[in-house]
């Protein structure tokens, strides 16, 4: 009886593949197509006609704790492909210096659900939060328009112009400058 069992554990042993090695032909799968993505991410070159941008227009708004520049803008998407802002992490908003370097805005939101069309427009805006308490003003220093029109003034007065970089389309998207 005992002789059966080993009998019968062999065999069955030779037909079975082991669990190993369906474990390691996952894990070579997995590597391949991992170091394929990232090849191919690392040969797509940057475009920076993909979609294009022309300001529309400044609205400033006052919250409870901060001002709002709202910058609007019409994208124009010349792929063939629709197109949306993809969210921050997977993009982000850059300032242009007077010096001419790029800086990040720090706080700044657009809507990701907004539908660029292939070979249409459509209209985005950045929302851009500025804190006076990091310029040492209270936001009741701004009560009049005169000094909230000198405080916006100063905050533009630090762009030159915007840059939206799409890190997964490898889309670099100017946002120029049509204030004041």
């Amino acid at each position: 009886m005992a002789e059966e069992l080993r009998r019968a554990d062999a065999a069955s042993g030779q037909r079975r593949i082991p669990l190993a090695a369906y474990l390691g032909a996952a894990i070579l799968v997995v590597a391949v197509v991992t170091w394929a993505a990232v090849r191919h991410a690392r040969e797509t070159p940057w475009n920076d006609n993909a979609i294009t941008a022309q300001f529309a227009s400044l609205t400033v708004k006052k919250g409870q704790r901060s001002v709002h520049l709202i910058l609007t803008y019409r994208l124009t998407n010349n792929t063939a492909d629709k197109y949306r802002l993809p969210p921050p992490g997977s993009s982000e908003l850059m300032r242009k210096t007077p010096s001419g370097q790029l800086k990040e805005v720090d706080s700044v939101l657009w809507d990701q659900d907004t539908p660029v069309p292939a070979h249409g427009t459509a209209i985005e805006e950045f929302d851009v939060s500025e804190d006076p308490m990091h310029y040492d003003l209270d936001l009741d220093d701004l009560e009049t328009h005169d000094k909230l029109t000198d405080f916006v003034n100063q905050r533009l007065a630090r762009i030159r112009g915007l840059e939206f970089s799409d890190y997964i389309h490898h889309y670099n998207i100017e946002l120029p400058k049509g204030w004041q």
